[in-house]
């Protein structure tokens, strides 16, 4: 300890204190660390900068002049690693180090969660925060990497988070395998509106689709659950496509699946979501007499996204951070569990004109709702030419020119549908017609203009 120093000083008849030195230290410590100080300058500068909180330098005692200091000036000025950047953010060790003591914080913090959640037998609220804590160790193992560091786990234990807690929190992660990035090798080419898929290798069930698509795809959260494997390789086969062809896009997917699975997921992380916040807001009220309030929020916000029995499928666009693991576009098992049946209903409405010509596949459908996700990337309906197509028609224009539900339809953007209907078109009429055409080659030159691809 320090006054064990002080001690030996006064034995040593030292006249001086030379502070230790550390990569990633503070800014206000840093100027100091390596040096040497006389005894007259101990009170005022040496002791406070040790005393400090958290502060892991220690003063020695020397002899001012005959003690050779331990670090020369060159290795003083090189003892920190070079800044870093991480998710678009450049990082100095000390900056590192403090992003790691924050990530171990929330790390301890989950733990906490989980062991409440397991003794109260809250199946829903440990299932979502051990998926929370496994994200939470992904990006902090990534950030060590990036920072050239090890991990320090130690930090993030938690009195009755043990082994048996740890494997019951396992068993619900461990087919969440976050932040990996698809390994494809597909060069599309264009022919006629029509998307290529050459390349894709098809699932032989639903389980294995699932893994595709994140194994191979790169998406966050899977869940084919309802839907037969037909429909689910259809689903894969076109997001295959897609990232190809639009790369920039596949970084806005954290979901993709059924309608229904992602709705239960949706439910179950928002429980927690609002859990967190309302006890951070009143950290004395009871959880107790909080959960009425939590629950009506949760089921507020669940009201407003029905699936309808009507609805083939689903665009899920959300501008909140903590909300962007759901963000993608899932399939109706009312439909996607029998794919013949499917299909035959898609040819009913290509024929009645509510949907466009060539769009009598499950691709289809998919490409309708990669049509949403790239209108919500590109802002294709704020282009004047675009909502040109919608207003200088007639409905009965644009149901011969396009289809019925390019405006017949509950969306309160009223060029929103417009646009996923003509992508559908061009991406699936060999011959796609004026408005389609349109669309599709907007949609094209647009991502061209602001990603200088394809």
């Amino acid at each position: 300890t320090q006054r064990i120093s002080e001690q030996n000083a006064e034995e040593f008849g030292a006249d001086g204190w030379e502070i230790s030195a550390h990569s990633g230290a503070r800014p206000s410590h840093a100027i100091y660390q390596g040096r040497q100080f006389p005894n007259s300058q101990y009170e005022l500068i040496v002791r406070p900068l040790i005393e400090d909180y958290n502060c892991r330098h220690d003063a020695f005692p020397i002899k001012m002049g005959i003690s050779q200091p331990v670090y020369t000036e060159e290795e003083l000025a090189n003892i920190d690693p070079p800044p870093f950047t991480y998710e678009g953010r450049t990082y100095t060790a000390y900056q590192a180090q403090q992003q790691m003591r924050k990530m171990e914080r929330v790390m301890r913090k989950q733990k906490d969660r989980c062991i409440a959640a397991d003794a109260a037998g809250d199946k829903d609220t440990f299932t979502a925060a051990s998926i929370k804590l496994r994200r939470q160790k992904d990006i902090y193992e990534d950030f060590c990497k990036a920072a050239g560091t090890y991990t320090e786990y130690e930090r993030t234990f938690v009195q009755g988070y043990d082994r048996h807690l740890a494997g019951k929190t396992g068993a619900v992660t461990r087919k969440q395998n976050a932040f990996k990035n698809a390994q494809v090798t597909l060069t599309n080419s264009r022919n006629g509106g029509i998307i290529p898929s050459s390349g894709f290798v098809p699932a032989a069930d639903v389980a294995k689709a699932e893994e595709y698509a994140k194994n191979t795809l790169g998406i966050l959260n899977v869940s084919y659950k309802g839907v037969d494997v037909t429909t689910a390789n259809e689903w894969n086969r076109g997001l295959y496509d897609t990232f190809n062809k639009f790369p920039e896009l596949k970084s806005r997917f954290g979901f993709v699946g059924e309608c229904h699975a992602r709705n239960d997921a949706i439910q179950s992380f928002f429980q927690q979501y609002y859990t967190d916040a309302y006890i951070k807001a009143n950290p004395n009220i009871p959880i107790t007499q909080l959960q009425p309030a939590i629950n009506n929020k949760v089921n507020g916000i669940m009201k407003k996204m029905p699936i309808s029995p009507k609805t083939m499928a689903q665009s899920y666009s959300p501008t909140t951070t903590e909300f962007l693991p759901f963000r993608g576009i899932t399939v109706n098992s009312v439909y996607g569990k029998d794919s013949k049946q499917f299909v035959e209903k898609l040819k009913r409405n290509v024929n009645t004109k509510f949907h466009p010509q060539g769009c009598t596949t499950i691709r289809s459908v998919l490409d309708h709702e990669i049509g949403h996700q790239l209108d919500d990337l590109l802002g294709i309906g704020n282009l004047q030419d675009i909502q040109d197509l919608y207003t200088s028609r007639t409905l009965r224009e644009l149901t011969d020119g396009l289809s019925e539900y390019a405006w017949n339809n509950k969306n309160k953007n009223k060029f929103s549908e417009m646009i996923a209907e003509g992508w559908a078109e061009y991406c699936n009429n060999p011959n796609p017609r004026e408005i389609a055409k349109k669309i599709g080659e907007t949609i094209e030159a647009e991502y061209k203009k602001q990603f200088g691809k394809p």
